[in-house]
Parts: structure tokens; sequence; C-alpha cells
């Protein structure tokens, strides 16, 4: 999870994620959340 709270600054300066991350970043924000509590 160490990017992905910073998800959208990191688009805007053009970083390519791999294929299908559009796929897992849900699971990977659901994970985080769970770790702050």
């Amino acid at each position: 999870s160490f990017a992905v709270g910073k998800m959208p600054k990191i688009k805007r300066n053009g970083v390519r994620f791999p294929e299908g991350w559009e796929l897992i970043e849900p699971t990977l924000r659901e994970l985080e959340g769970q770790m702050r509590e």
C-alpha cells in the first residue's frame, strides 16, 4: 500500500501502472483501509 494513498497525484505525474492495475486497485485500497484500523 506504499502508493495507494497517492494514486491521483502519481497518475497526474505520468507514472505508468502495471497492466490490470484498475482491477487490483480497489482491493489494495480495501487492504490499506483495514491496516489503518
